[in-house]
């Protein structure tokens, strides 16, 4: 079921909400700077040396890969319930009280980045971390994030 998203105004998504039970899918991208260990070895790296103290916590770390220090993205992808979303939607508005201007599922989706209960309160959730060499993404299976430098959130409803 594909479903039209009114990007306007939540309210108005929390009533369209009630009459169905889609599939609800958050993802989020996140660009950070920190430590990581790609999955497979690759030679001609651009990346500084990283510290591998900042990833011996990592049950992924591997002693003998090397470590780099750089920018990579964290894909996440979080399956949550509708009675989970309409709750935000909920704390959102009454957080916003009168504010007509904030009530777009744009400004929602920024206070969700800094209210983590929606993506703390999921049903199932996936999550992978790669690094851009080129237009080749590589998987990360270790990572310290030192900083987030962005995030970006999206709603999909199946």
């Amino acid at each position: 079921m594909d479903m039209e998203i009114n990007k306007e105004d939540v309210r108005e998504l929390k009533k369209q909400l009630s009459n169905i039970n889609p599939k609800i899918i958050l993802s989020s991208e996140e660009w950070c700077s920190g430590t990581f260990q790609l999955e497979e070895m690759i030679s001609d790296l651009n990346f500084e040396d990283g510290d591998p103290d900042e990833l011996d916590f990592d049950e992924n770390y591997v002693e003998n890969k090397p470590v780099y220090f750089g920018s990579f993205q964290i894909y996440s992808h979080y399956i949550i319930s509708k009675e989970i979303l309409i709750e935000n939607i909920n704390l959102y508005v009454n957080s916003n009280g009168d504010d007509n201007d904030e009530y777009d599922l744009s400004s929602f989706l920024y206070w969700v980045r800094d209210n983590p209960n929606l993506t703390s309160n999921y049903l199932s959730m996936k999550e992978s971390c790669g690094v851009f060499i080129g237009e080749e993404k590589h998987v990360i299976s270790s990572w310290y994030m030192e900083e987030q430098e962005s995030i970006e959130f999206w709603l999909d409803f199946d």
